[in-house]
């Protein structure tokens, strides 16, 4: 499959916020202005899975959601919230707790990953250094004390470069599991895509597939991978879920979990079957949708704006509506009311859940205003701001300890950055 690129048509992987950042030349309006030093961290929470086996019933929205939290209450709140909002008794925030760069000096950090040892990203800039034109996977050990690329390990070589600089790249997107860190980039302007997995055992690469569609959404589980390949247009119910084993491929069709979608927009699995969010064709045409281990697809909610970033934990199913700029959730049953958790900064499009509470990052309007966020896990409970004034934030991954940023800053080429800031103090 020939990679090529042309005059830039960003897609939906993209913040919405990186055409505002990033003209022609290549450069942001403005700086961000991350504060450094902080504590390390350790353990992997990124492998978590759904609890409850139920298959999913189609649910109608509950009268609970219009209690949702006014966006005046997203500011920093430190105290205990209620009894059930596991992790938001001393939860960081912006004026209690310092923001660590894990690595400076960037280009194009468009997509980040985590586990108990590493921090991964896939860096898109065309002029990373030593890099020839290329764009580059690759990890930092935890921990590091390099301020430089010295320690800095290439996984992948030969990643496309140019997300940010007139190339048709839409996609990027980075996960990382037990055994494998993958990879998927799309491209192109009748889209494509290559997804590579990278045991991490021999960081020898896998390629899972290569055809049409854009990949949106990427999740990795025990031996297989998922993906969301959105519509080819937004009037087009022509996405797919798709899943396949970890293994090399000639590059054929993967299976389809589910076909003839309306433009799907992110992608997870369990051992009840396979959760994604759709925004429809039309206001309000989304769906959190749920296909069952036997192949029998249902809605978990329905009529919704524009779902975004779907997280599974503790029997739950959470995601941002983008539309209404709010994060919610609701059994992974199917049963119960759609409850509001937060609301959120302008254009959310990022999420990650564990059982500190939900965390979400919004992209804004105008630089420099991206941000991070936390939230219980159940609904009523503060909204602490995280950080913000994150210039091009692309991406967001968490530890058990740590909240990760990956952001393209003031310049695509040199002022990129990998932060980092502890979840409790």
């Amino acid at each position: 499959m020939q990679r090529r690129g042309s005059v830039w048509g960003r897609r939906r992987g993209l913040p919405a916020s990186v055409a505002a950042l990033v003209g022609a030349s290549g450069l942001a309006v403005s700086c961000a202005s991350f504060r450094s030093d902080g504590a390390g961290a350790s353990s992997d929470a990124s492998t978590d899975s759904l609890a409850g086996g139920d298959d999913a019933q189609a649910s109608a929205d509950g009268p609970g959601e219009s209690a949702a939290l006014d966006a005046a209450t997203v500011r920093e709140a430190g105290g205990a919230g209620d009894a059930g909002a596991a992790g938001d008794s001393g939860v960081c925030t912006e004026s209690t707790c310092p923001t660590t760069t894990v690595l400076s000096g960037l280009c194009g950090p468009a997509a980040l990953a985590v586990d108990a040892s590493y921090v991964y990203w896939l860096e898109v800039g065309s002029m990373i250094p030593q890099a020839g034109g290329s764009g580059q996977l690759v990890r930092l050990r935890k921990g590091s004390s390099c301020v430089d690329r010295s320690c800095v390990e290439v996984i992948d070589p030969s990643a496309l470069s140019g997300t940010f600089e007139g190339q048709l790249i839409y996609d990027n997107q980075l996960t990382v599991g037990a055994d494998d860190v993958c990879e998927s980039q799309s491209f192109n302007a009748q889209a494509q895509h290559q997804i590579s997995c990278f045991p991490l055992t021999s960081l020898a690469q896998l390629v899972i597939d290569q055809d049409y569609g854009d990949c949106d959404g990427l999740w990795l589980g025990p031996g297989s991978i998922a993906w969301s390949l959105a519509s080819t247009a937004a009037t087009s119910s022509d996405g797919s879920i798709r899943i396949r084993p970890i293994a090399a491929t000639d590059g054929g069709a993967a299976p389809m979990i589910a076909s003839g979608r309306p433009n799907p927009t992110s992608v997870l699995a369990d051992g009840a079957g396979t959760v994604w969010s759709e925004s429809g064709l039309a206001d309000a045409g989304g769906a959190v949708m749920v296909a069952a281990a036997d192949g029998g697809v249902s809605a978990l909610v329905a009529r919704r704006g524009s779902p975004v970033a779907v997280a599974g934990y503790g029997g739950y199913v959470y995601w941002i509506d983008a539309q209404a700029r709010t994060v919610l959730r609701v059994a992974r049953s199917g049963s119960g009311a759609v409850e509001p958790i937060a609301n959120t900064d302008d254009n959310p499009f990022a999420l990650v859940v564990d059982g500190t509470g939900v965390y979400w990052a919004a992209a804004g309007l105008t630089p420099p205003d991206g941000s991070v966020a936390h939230a219980p896990l159940v609904p009523g409970g503060p909204t602490a701001v995280m950080m913000s004034s994150v210039v091009g934030i692309q991406a967001l991954a968490m530890d058990a300890a740590q909240v990760f940023v990956a952001a393209v800053g003031p310049t695509v080429n040199g002022g990129g950055s990998i932060v980092a800031m502890n979840k409790s103090r």
